[in-house]
């Protein structure tokens, strides 16, 4: 199965489109930031000042509906905006077909009684529905560690102050992490699964291997994948943590991508068109040391590990990847190593230990997003190849004690 980047939605402190965000990336541009006061009203919990990357904008683009959007969450809001911007649409895509009953039970490519093998993570899915079948829908995988915070604190402070049962119901379901994902799903009417993703820079990460899991499955004809992060007094730690710098700088925003099975794997027999950034490499790797990681990277050229998106065991050797083995540069033929690697980690020496060149640690450069810092380095390799000059590829990793994730793309 190979599957297209169709989309990209960005809403980032200082950033107007994707070049901005690889400038940001590679040094060229700074981040906008300065210190900001942020409070917990009728609580205990003292004000604290902090060096925090700006506010972020909604700007929700022009003819989408806005009723009922009055004192939504900002988080929520920002998701929806970016969500817009990537341009994802409710229904199936031009190559999903219908077909009559007898054909799709008549072991067509890719339907029930014959499954099509895919590049990535498996079978390809049902590349047609029968008459009576409503295809399915548009996926949404969201990762946030931030969403719900300022909500559920209200709840708690207007329960302890007041009475429990004087608490608005309008928080109560805002208050869940799963804010972003349901307003864009609901907004956007995309009618299949969602899923929320919490935790780690992982966590975000883990979002892009869910919507390969899904898209192979069947269970969508493609997938919105986004992260979102919001700055409030819950969500910054007390004490002092630092230079203030942009390592150690709170930042806010979302980004998301559009995943789509391409032409190829809805049957067609055509390939990406020309400047189409596709998806490679999609997989979660236990790590019981962290020097794991570089052999599993370095070795990456063999191309032995289990299929994209299958999670496989740790240290079970390279990435399987759409269009040939990792690192033999897949359909452009470069021959070489990814030309970026964006790593995401707490730790800002982890890039370091990567030893790649062009290797840029995003929470370094853009700032901290928890959970969505894994899915914002792979939004920004996505943006770098939609803004190269020729084929590329790019890899975004993920890390934190025990587990890793890595994500490429390609252009080309």
């Amino acid at each position: 199965m190979q599957i297209d980047v169709s989309g990209l939605g960005l809403r980032l402190p200082g950033v107007a489109g994707p070049i901005d965000l690889v400038r940001q990336l590679t040094g060229a541009l700074a981040v906008p930031g300065g210190a900001r006061e942020l409070t917990a009203p009728h609580t205990d919990l003292p004000p604290i000042r902090r060096r925090t990357a700006d506010p972020v904008p909604v700007r929700l683009p022009e003819g989408l509906p806005t009723r009922g959007l009055r004192g939504w969450p900002h988080e929520s809001l920002l998701a929806l905006a970016a969500a817009a911007e990537a341009g994802i649409e409710a229904g199936p895509p031009a190559g999903l077909r219908t077909v009559g009953t007898a054909e799709a039970g008549a072991g067509a490519p890719g339907g029930p009684a014959g499954p099509a093998a895919g590049a990535l993570g498996g079978p390809a899915g049902p590349a047609a529905v029968g008459p009576d079948e409503p295809a399915p829908g548009g996926a949404v995988l969201w990762a946030s560690s931030t969403a719900g915070l300022r909500e559920y604190a209200a709840i708690c402070t207007d329960a302890a102050l007041l009475d429990p049962g004087l608490t608005s119901p309008v928080l109560a379901p805002l208050s869940a992490y799963n804010g972003p994902a349901a307003t864009v799903s609901i907004r956007l009417g995309l009618t299949g699964p969602t899923e929320t993703v919490i935790g780690g820079v992982t966590a975000g990460m883990s979002a892009v291997v869910e919507a390969v899991r899904f898209l192979a499955a069947g269970a969508a004809v493609r997938a919105l994948v986004g992260g979102s992060a919001s700055i409030s007094r819950w969500s910054v730690p007390d004490g002092d943590h630092g230079p203030e710098t942009a390592a150690g700088m709170p930042a806010e925003g979302a980004g998301c991508l559009v995943l789509d099975r391409s032409p190829a794997a809805a049957g067609t027999g055509a390939g990406g068109a020309a400047g189409t950034v596709r998806l490679l490499a999609a997989r979660r790797i236990g790590l019981a040391h962290p020097d794991e990681l570089t052999d599993v990277l370095a070795g990456s050229s063999t191309g032995s590990g289990g299929p994209a998106g299958s999670g496989g065991p740790a240290g079970s050797g390279g990435l399987a990847r759409s269009g040939g083995p990792v690192g033999s540069g897949g359909p452009t033929g470069s021959g070489g190593p990814p030309e970026l690697v964006v790593l995401s980690s707490a730790d800002p020496g982890a890039v370091e230990g990567l030893g790649a060149r062009n290797a840029y640690h995003l929470e370094g450069r853009l700032g901290d997003f928890g959970a969505a810092g894994g899915l914002l380095a792979v939004v920004a390799a996505v943006a770098y190849c939609r803004t190269a000059a020729g084929p590329v590829t790019a890899r975004a990793v993920a890390v934190e004690p025990g587990m890793a994730c890595i994500v490429e793309v390609a252009a080309g």
